[in-house]
C-alpha cells in the first residue's frame, strides 16, 4: 500500500471516529449535576443517591465535605438520599420534581446541605457540559496559542 492510500485510510478512519463521537453526543440524555454538602460535624455514611430507577452508591462524605453525582435527564423525578450519620436521627430524605434537562438548560446545580435534624437545597451556577464542537474548537485554539506563543 502506497504512503498516499495509508494517509487516506488513516484519515478516513479518524474522520469517522470524529462524526461518530458527534452523533453520540447528540443523541445522549442531558445529565443535571447535584452536589450534597456535608455541614455537620460527623461524615455521612454509605450515601446512596436514587433517580427514578437509578442508585448511585456514593459512600462515606467526610464532615464539611461534598459529593457530586450527575443525573441523566428525561423527565422530573424524585431525587432519593439515604445515609447514616452520628448525632444526625434522619437517615435520609427525597426531593420531589427534579428535572436535571432544566437544571442543565439553564445551567445550574442543584446543591443539598445536610446538617443534624436538617436538610436545605438551593441552586448555584454550574458550568454546562461542552458540545463536541465546542470542546473541539477550545483543543484548536489552545493548540494554535501554544505553537504561536513559541515563535
Amino acid at each position: 500500500m502506497s504512503r498516499l492510500k495509508a494517509k487516506l485510510l488513516i484519515g478516513a478512519v479518524v474522520l469517522l471516529a470524529v462524526g461518530l463521537e458527534v452523533v453520540v453526543w447528540a443523541y445522549r440524555e442531558t445529565r443535571g449535576a447535584v452536589e450534597i454538602v456535608n455541614d455537620g460535624d460527623a461524615a455521612l455514611q454509605g450515601l446512596v443517591v436514587s433517580f427514578g430507577e437509578t442508585r448511585i452508591a456514593v459512600g462515606d462524605v467526610r464532615a464539611g465535605g461534598s459529593a457530586r453525582v450527575w443525573l441523566d435527564g428525561g423527565r422530573k423525578r424524585t431525587v432519593t438520599l439515604a445515609f447514616t450519620q452520628a448525632d444526625n436521627p434522619l437517615t435520609g430524605f427525597f426531593l420531589d420534581d427534579v428535572d436535571p434537562d432544566q437544571l442543565n438548560a439553564e445551567q445550574l446545580k442543584l446543591v443539598i446541605h445536610v446538617r443534624p435534624n436538617e436538610v436545605t437545597r438551593g441552586l448555584e451556577d454550574e458550568e454546562a457540559d461542552p458540545t463536541p464542537l465546542s470542546w473541539l474548537k477550545q483543543r484548536l485554539v489552545d493548540r494554535f496559542s501554544a505553537e504561536m506563543s513559541l515563535r
